[in-house]
């Protein structure tokens, strides 16, 4: 480092503002002065650090991609916008939705949109926010997703209620959640479902055992709104053991492609205010709060957040 640089200074390269302590442009990755050598080949002046992993590289080791400097393993992984590294490409927009929504709950900045880009100092925040990610939709390969019928009532009805107390008994008394699952789990109610043509039910099974479910509704099966355009999930429910390994994610989608292909304008759910873990994953799915209303749980009256995921 030279000794007779300002205290403030521009850099030559990309003429953004750089401070005397500082040892090479954050904005661009070229060095200032002689101080840092390469990573690699120790006796060699580093020309640049790569704005992704911070290592400084002799002309052997990196160079310039778009204005930014990269060194040779993420020069060639990664295409570079205005700083921006592209990190995620979809087709889907509910499967980018979900990305730039967990990126953003890890304290990234993502671009919006089917391409996903951060800036280039999040590049490896980001690469271990989507191999997460990746783990999860690997995991979904085991997973079946199938229509409910009258058949199934027995396996309904015991996931109905396993799944009811395991979610619910913690912040409910044991008379409540008996009078509640008595009622809506019964033989003749989850019956009279089945047979609604407006209504259906989808099994998720891993190895063929029930580990969670779906209840869809449409037109007048609706429990509010009850609107044409409308389809509404009254239900998403899996099995404690198999929280976060992509069960509700698969049910979830199932239930807006389902809503797609009935040309519903939107879906729209109820959800629990007490239920924050229930609240996130719609939110990362693009739903948005639009209104509450009350539900009853035997004799208790609580408040669900009513949420709206247009189409």
């Amino acid at each position: 480092m030279t000794d007779d640089r300002p205290a403030e200074f521009s850099c030559s390269h990309c003429n953004s503002a750089a401070l005397e302590s500082d040892t090479f442009c954050k904005n661009c990755g070229s060095v200032f002065g002689d101080s840092l050598v390469c990573y690699q080949h120790t006796t060699a002046a580093a020309v640049g650090v790569c704005l992704i992993c911070l290592k400084p590289c002799c002309n052997k080791c990196g160079g310039d991609s778009k204005f930014v400097f990269l060194c040779d393993p993420h020069w060639g992984k990664y295409e570079i916008f205005e700083g921006m590294a592209r990190v995620f490409v979809s087709s889907s927009p509910t499967q980018a939705q979900y990305i730039t929504v967990c990126l953003k709950e890890a304290g990234l900045h993502p671009t919006e949109g089917l391409e996903i880009l951060v800036p280039c100092s999040e590049v490896l925040e980001a690469e271990q926010v989507l191999g997460t990610l990746q783990t999860e939709w690997d995991q979904t390969n085991g997973i079946e997703i199938r229509k409910v019928t009258l058949g199934d009532l027995r396996q309904l009805q015991d996931i109905c209620r396993t799944t009811f107390f395991e979610t619910f008994a913690s912040k409910n008394t044991e008379d409540n959640m008996r009078r509640y699952s008595d009622e809506n789990f019964s033989d003749e109610k989850l019956t009279a479902e089945l047979t609604n043509p407006d209504s259906e039910f989808y099994f998720a099974t891993v190895g063929g055992s029930v580990v969670g479910y779906l209840k869809l509704n449409f037109r007048q099966a609706q429990t509010e709104l009850r609107d044409d355009r409308a389809a509404e999930i009254e239900r998403i429910y899996v099995l404690r053991a198999f929280h976060g390994k992509h069960v509700g994610q698969e049910l979830c989608d199932k239930a807006l492609g389902i809503a797609k292909e009935a040309k519903s304008n939107y879906v729209w759910l109820g959800v629990w205010e007490a239920n924050p873990r229930a609240i996130r994953f719609y939110k990362r799915n693009g739903f948005a709060e639009f209104d509450t209303h009350m539900f009853t749980l035997g004799s208790d009256e609580q408040t669900d957040i009513m949420m709206k995921l247009e189409l």
